[in-house]
C-alpha cells in the first residue's frame, strides 16, 4: 500500500516537472518566435537611441537678394523621460534653472507619448540661464543641451504680415499634415509666406543613431543623416520701397493720433501693374515677428490679441472698407464703355443730383458748373458719377465692377485673403431680404453705401487702368533656391482676364487721373521728375461702436510714371478723418520718390505738408 502511494506521488512530481517544462517552452516559444521581432526591436530601441537633427528653413530675401529673414542658432533644453533618474531630485533642480515649476515638467512627462523621444522643457535660452545650465548639467542625468536654429527678423517687423511667423504645429495641423512628413514639435509657418510656401521653406530633418549604456550616456555614433536645408525663397518685395511706405504711414498714422486723439490703422500696397508683383505691403499696427520664433510668452500673445486693432489683423489683404470715390475709377470706365458719356462729353453740376427724388450733394456744395469727363475725374465731381452710376443702374455697374474682380479675393499667395464685397440685387435679396433701389446704385457709384474694398483689391483696379484692361493676380513669391544654387520653381505671371473696357477709354480715365495730380485734389501726390495720375477718396462713415467719432476713411490711388505706368501705390486710412488728398496722397508720393529713388530732394524744408484742395 504504502509502495502504491510512493508510485502515484512520483508519477504526480514527474508529470508536474513535464507540465512546467511544457510551459516554459511555450513561454520561449511565444517570446523568441511568436513575438521575437518585436521584442528584438524593443531591445534595440533600448540600446540605440534616435536624435533628430532640425533642418534649417531657407532663408527669404527681397527681389534683390537683399535678406529679409534668416536663421540664428539658439540653445534648448530637453528631457528624455526614460534616461531620468531620481526625478524626485532633477525635477526641482532643472526646474529652478529654468524657472519652471516641477510639476508642470512632470505634466508634460505625462502627456509625452514616446519616454525614448525627447520632450522640449524650454527654448531660446538667454546666455545667464544657458551658463547656469552648463555648470549643472553633469548632475541632471536625462536633461540634454540642444542647439537649433531660429527665426532672425533683421528689420525687426518690417514687411511682418507679408513674411508672417514660425509656431509649433497644432494637434489638429498634425492631423492634416502627418502624411507629408510632419510631427509633432515641428516648427512651420503660422502666417504670410511662412505659412504658403512652408514645405519649400522647412527643409529635411537630419539624425543621429547613437549607442547608449544604461545610464543613457553615449557609448559610440553608429551613423549620421544630415539635415537639408529648406530652399531660399526670393520675394517680389523692394526692400526700399517696402521701407518707404511704412516709414511713411507710420509718421502719418502717429500725426493723425496727435489730431484725433486716438490711434487709427492703415494699410499700403505697392504692385508692378504689368506683371502683378507686390513691391510693398504694409498693414498697422504691425507685431515683431521675432515675438514668435522662440515660443510666444503668453504675456507677449495676450497683448497682441486685446489690442483693439489686433495687430495680427492684415489690413492690405484682409481689411475690407468702402472706398469712396476711387470707386469713380470703375463708374467712369464703365459709362465710357457704355456710351452713357464720352470723353468730351460735359455734364452740368449744380453741387446736388435729384434724379432718385432725394437729394444726393456733391462735395463742393456750391457745384463745378458744366464740366467733362477729364476735369470730373480731376476734380472728383460727385455729381457727375452720380450721374453715370443713376445711367448705368445696378446691373451694368455690378458686372463691370465684378470684372475689376471687386467681391472675390484676388488669389494672391498669401492666407487669409478677404473677398471685399460687391453688392447688388442679388446680395441685398438674399441677405437683407429686400430689393435694391435706385438711390442705392447712386450711393455706390461714388464707393459708398454696402460696398467693401481690399487696399489690394484697389491696388488690382488701378493696375486695370494702368495697363489699359490686363488683370494680372498679384503675388509674392518671385524665385525658391535649393541649397546647392538651382532654381527649383519660379513664379510666371498669371494674366486672369481682359476686362472688356476699350483702351480709348483706359485712356480718358488716366487723363482725368493726371488732371488730379497736376491741379486736382491730388495735388499732394505731385513729383516734379516723374508724371504721377491718382485719384482720392474720402469714405464717409456713420458713428459706431467701432468709430464712435464716424471718421472717414481716406484713400488714394495712383500710378506712374503716367504714360506707361511700373507702379500702383494703394493707401487706405481707416478711421482717419480728413480727405484722401490730405493724408493718403502724400504716403503714396513716398513710396514713389523711393521706387524712382528720388530721395529727398523735393521735401519741404520746413516739412510743412503741401497745402491741397479739400474734398476727396
Amino acid at each position: 500500500m504504502e509502495q502504491k502511494a510512493f508510485e502515484l506521488r512520483i508519477l504526480l512530481l514527474r508529470l508536474a516537472i513535464i507540465a512546467a517544462f511544457v510551459v516554459i517552452a511555450g513561454r520561449l516559444f511565444f517570446l523568441q518566435i511568436v513575438n521575437g521581432a518585436q521584442f528584438r526591436l524593443r531591445a534595440e530601441e533600448n540600446r540605440i537611441r534616435e536624435i533628430p537633427i532640425p533642418a534649417p528653413r531657407g532663408d527669404i530675401y527681397d527681389r534683390k537678394g537683399r535678406v529679409l529673414v534668416r536663421n540664428t542658432p539658439s540653445f534648448e533644453v530637453t528631457l528624455i523621460p526614460e534616461e531620468l533618474k531620481r526625478p524626485g531630485e532633477v525635477l526641482p533642480l532643472v526646474g529652478a534653472l529654468l524657472s519652471l515649476s516641477p510639476d508642470v515638467i512632470r505634466k508634460k512627462i505625462e502627456a509625452h507619448t514616446n519616454p525614448a523621444a525627447p520632450l522640449k522643457l524650454r527654448e531660446n535660452l538667454d546666455f545667464p540661464t544657458l551658463a547656469r545650465l552648463c555648470e549643472r548639467l553633469a548632475d541632471l542625468p536625462g536633461v540634454h543641451l540642444d542647439v537649433r536654429p531660429i527665426r532672425k527678423y533683421p528689420y525687426g517687423r518690417m514687411a511682418c504680415h507679408a513674411l508672417g511667423y514660425v509656431g509649433e504645429i497644432s494637434e489638429e495641423q498634425l492631423k492634416k499634415l502627418r502624411s507629408r512628413g510632419y510631427k509633432m514639435g515641428d516648427l512651420m509657418g503660422k502666417e504670410g509666406v511662412e505659412k504658403e510656401y512652408d514645405e519649400l521653406l522647412r527643409g529635411k530633418e537630419g539624425g543621429l543613431r547613437l549607442e547608449v549604456n544604461a545610464q543613457g550616456r553615449v557609448v559610440k555614433v553608429l551613423g549620421e543623416r544630415n539635415p537639408i536645408a529648406g530652399r531660399a525663397l526670393y520675394l517680389t518685395l523692394d526692400n526700399e520701397v517696402q521701407r518707404a511706405a511704412e516709414t511713411a504711414l507710420e509718421s502719418t498714422l502717429q500725426e493723425l493720433a496727435k489730431n484725433n486723439g486716438s490711434k487709427t490703422p492703415g494699410a499700403v500696397v505697392a504692385l508692378d501693374p504689368r506683371t502683378g508683383e507686390v513691391l510693398a505691403m504694409v498693414s498697422r499696427p504691425g507685431y515683431f515677428p521675432s515675438l514668435f520664433a522662440g515660443g510666444i510668452s503668453v504675456r507677449d500673445y495676450r497683448s497682441l490679441m486685446t489690442h483693439p486693432f489686433y495687430p495680427l489683423y492684415n489690413r492690405a489683404i484682409t481689411g475690407a472698407y468702402p472706398c469712396g470715390s476711387t470707386f469713380k475709377l470703375v463708374t467712369g470706365t464703365a459709362a465710357l464703355q457704355s456710351k452713357i458719356v464720352s470723353g468730351n462729353s460735359s455734364l452740368y453740376c449744380s453741387g446736388v443730383f435729384m434724379g432718385v427724388g432725394v437729394p444726393f450733394h456733391c462735395f463742393v456744395t456750391s457745384g463745378h458748373g458744366t464740366i467733362g469727363f477729364v476735369e470730373a475725374v480731376g476734380q472728383s465731381c460727385d455729381v457727375f458719377f452720380y450721374t453715370c452710376g443713376y445711367r448705368l443702374g445696378i446691373k451694368r455697374l455690378y458686372y463691370y465692377a465684378s470684372q475689376y474682380g471687386l467681391g472675390q479675393p484676388t488669389g494672391i499667395d498669401m492666407p487669409g485673403e478677404s473677398g471685399g464685397l460687391l453688392p447688388g440685387e442679388a446680395w441685398k435679396k438674399e441677405v437683407l431680404h429686400d430689393q435694391w433701389y435706385e438711390g442705392e446704385t447712386v450711393n455706390l457709384s461714388i464707393g459708398q453705401g454696402y460696398l467693401q474694398v481690399t487696399p489690394l483689391q484697389l491696388g488690382v483696379v488701378g493696375s486695370v487702368v494702368a495697363t489699359s484692361g490686363s488683370f494680372y493676380r498679384p503675388h509674392l513669391f518671385k524665385k525658391a533656391i535649393s541649397p546647392e544654387g538651382k532654381v527649383v520653381r519660379a513664379y510666371s505671371p498669371v494674366f486672369v482676364r481682359k476686362v472688356p473696357i476699350s483702351a480709348r477709354n483706359f485712356a480718358f480715365m488716366r487723363q482725368g487721373m493726371r488732371a488730379a495730380v497736376t491741379h486736382g485734389t491730388s495735388t499732394a501726390a505731385n513729383i516734379p521728375q516723374v508724371e504721377v495720375a491718382g485719384k482720392t477718396g474720402t469714405a464717409e462713415n456713420m458713428p459706431s461702436a467701432e468709430n464712435p467719432a464716424g471718421r472717414n476713411h481716406a484713400w488714394f490711388v495712383c500710378m506712374a510714371p503716367y504714360k506707361k505706368p511700373e507702379i500702383v501705390v494703394a493707401v487706405c486710412l481707416e478711421q482717419s478723418g480728413g480727405f484722401g488728398g490730405q493724408w493718403a496722397a502724400p504716403i503714396a508720393r513716398k513710396v514713389l520718390e523711393a521706387y524712382f529713388q528720388l530721395g529727398k530732394k523735393e521735401e519741404k524744408k520746413d516739412g510743412a505738408r503741401v497745402k491741397v484742395k479739400t474734398g476727396d
